[in-house]
């Protein structure tokens, strides 16, 4: 995969009671694009999730 190539994520939230779903850009390793989350923790939660994923 060319470093440069996004690679999108789905996650659900399982922060709040709401369970999102959260949509994740990956670029370099880094989120850069989410979406469907409705509160800030599934940002953080979905963030961490995908972060865990791509070290292990």
């Amino acid at each position: 995969m060319n470093a440069q190539e996004a690679v999108t994520h789905t996650v659900q939230c399982l922060g709040c009671d709401a369970a999102c779903e959260v949509y994740v850009e990956m670029r370099n390793g880094q989120p850069v694009c989410l979406g469907g989350n409705n509160c800030p923790t599934g940002e953080q939660y979905a963030c961490a999730q995908c972060n865990s994923t791509t070290t292990h």
